[in-house]
């Protein structure tokens, strides 16, 4: 019997991959077979573990295999400043066309954001574009984009019982992958305002952005969470937040709060919102791609901040 056909209909058992071949355990002594003998799978599971393979290989692998996981693994560990080589960026385009076709939409004109389910008016539309601009004004100083391409926003009525396309954990509302990541919006029965409806997907938007951003073991400081989220929704309404309001905020709670809150991670929503307006401020921004890559990397939030931005807690009282 040829060697790939047998090895197609048993159950593989774990094998280790060399240059050439691959090894399988045996009943008395491994089994060493060509890697040109083996299933197409193998091979694909080979390219993908082969460190000295290039990143078009690996990905064009992956998706050959369907493992997007795989796929999502290899873009998170790109370093920040490396930009895709053109094969693997037509390597995703592919893929992003193809996920597309299958949810029966197409790229947007604007390359923002696409629409799915509930049908939204121009108003809404207009509003929830207006907040993926937000957030990407915020963000723009990181070195590479959270994702590449648009999001997709997927909109639910509050009533509407069928389960989501793509957000299974409706927790976060959102599917955090480097390619077309997602949004899951519930608009609520009652009527909801336009910039309601924009607020509500800038804060969505910004915790997509902040997890697309995070270690999976490490969590950013529940502060940064909850204050950037604040601080988008109010830039998307007009309203603020104001940088004197801010600072009263900060003044009131003191230096105790302010060194508890950078030390454990906890604040109230109010000083959350204070402690991060400073760092999103138009003429500041620049600074947090430095901010996130230090607390990505372990440093204490109060030497981040002071590296980052040279904001100490009793800066932090005075700053505007």
């Amino acid at each position: 019997m040829d060697i790939a056909t047998a090895l197609l209909c048993a159950p593989l058992p774990p094998a280790e991959f060399h240059p050439g071949c691959a090894v399988f355990p045996g009943a008395v002594t491994p089994i060493v077979v060509p890697l040109h003998d083996l299933p197409s799978k193998l091979q694909n599971q080979w390219i993908i573990s082969n460190p000295h393979a290039a990143l078009c290989d690996k990905l064009h692998a992956a998706f050959q295999t369907d493992n997007e996981a795989a796929a999502w693994t290899l873009l998170d560990a790109l370093p920040s400043r490396q930009v895709l080589d053109p094969q693997s960026d037509a390597i995703i385009r592919l893929w992003s066309a193809k996920t597309l076709a299958n949810l029966q939409t197409s790229l947007p004109l604007d390359g923002r954001c696409i629409f799915l389910g509930a049908p939204l008016s121009q108003t809404q539309k207009y509003h929830i574009r207006t907040a993926t601009q937000t957030i990407h004004e915020l963000f723009s100083s990181l070195l590479r984009p959270a994702w590449i391409g648009p999001v997709l926003i997927e909109v639910r009525s509050e009533t509407n019982t069928k389960k989501a396309l793509l957000v299974t954990d409706t927790y976060k509302q959102t599917l955090s992958r480097p390619v077309l990541p997602a949004l899951h919006v519930v608009l609520p029965d009652k009527k909801i305002d336009a910039q309601e409806l924009q607020q509500m997907v800038a804060q969505i938007l910004c915790r997509l952005t902040l997890q697309r951003l995070e270690k999976p073991d490490a969590p950013w400081p529940q502060w940064i969470q909850v204050g950037m989220e604040l601080v988008a929704a109010e830039r998307c309404a007009g309203t603020g937040p104001s940088p004197r309001a801010m600072r009263r905020i900060r003044q009131t709670a003191g230096n105790a709060a302010i060194v508890h809150a950078l030390q454990t991670g906890e604040a109230t929503p109010d000083l959350a919102k204070a402690l991060c307006e400073p760092l999103l401020h138009s003429k500041r921004r620049h600074h947090l791609s430095s901010l996130l890559d230090l607390l990505r990397n372990g440093t204490r939030t109060s030497d981040a901040l002071r590296i980052a931005y040279g904001i100490t807690p009793k800066r932090y009282i005075s700053a505007r």
